[in-house]
């Protein structure tokens, strides 16, 4: 996925330790407990914080990476033009978190999992009951993924289409359709320009009738590809 211009994305850190989930089942309260060990080992402790507020961040988008699949951090506004936009970059499983939202998510466990959960629902439930649903009506369904908004709304983004098989028969379809009206098209003009060239035989010959009744003519023929000038008084 190319990164739009003016876009903020975080390339996905490389992370040899991420701290595991405690009993309770939080990642957030892992890291926290982390971050306090480490901070109350540190002599400057505001440089600490900051070093550890990085770390926590990192860890948390390597997690939900695991855990879900590509994640970019920026705004999505909830118009069609930027969801549509959003969507083409979009490979099925991608998550796009509004940066504000996601520092959200760092410092606060709660708003943490409340994220987690819609995100999750997405995964379990609308690409497994989309699939379904499309297959019952002949259809292919096409994930895009999950959008959180500024405003903290949530957005799933997903299509539907022919599956490929149906979609080329169509293809092929509509190709010989194509080539039929052209034919017909082409058969048309063969047999106007037959016609138009009838009815100037036929106007020429009444033109040299009328020219020979009143006497501008004689009755001789005229020499081949002689052009005639009626012009009367």
């Amino acid at each position: 996925m190319k990164p739009v211009a003016g876009v903020r994305t975080t390339q996905t850190h490389t992370i040899n330790t991420i701290a595991k989930p405690d009993a309770s089942g939080s990642f957030l309260r892992a890291v926290e407990a982390s971050r306090t060990a480490r901070t109350a080992a540190a002599s400057d402790t505001r440089a600490a914080d900051v070093a550890s507020a990085a770390d926590t961040a990192d860890a948390y988008k390597a997690y939900l990476e695991k855990r879900f699949g590509p994640v970019t951090l920026r705004n999505v506004g909830r118009d069609r033009d930027s969801l549509e936009e959003a969507a083409s970059h979009m490979r099925g499983n991608d998550v796009v978190i509004a940066p504000d939202i996601f520092d959200q998510m760092v410092n606060d466990p709660e708003t943490a999992a409340y994220y987690e959960k819609k995100i999750s629902y997405f995964f379990t439930n609308v690409i497994p009951e989309g699939t379904a649903f499309a297959a019952s009506v002949g259809l292919d369904f096409q994930p895009c993924g999950v959008v959180v908004h500024p405003d903290g709304s949530v957005t799933y983004i997903c299509g539907g289409g022919d599956p490929p098989e149906k979609a080329a028969r169509i293809a092929k379809e509509n190709r010989e359709k194509q080539d039929k009206a052209i034919q017909r098209l082409r058969t048309f003009l063969a047999q106007s320009a037959e016609a138009a060239g009838e009815r100037r035989d036929e106007w020429n010959r009444l033109a040299m009738q009328s020219a020979v009744s009143t006497g501008i003519l004689s009755e001789a023929p005229p020499p081949p590809d002689t052009l005639f000038y009626h012009r009367f008084r």
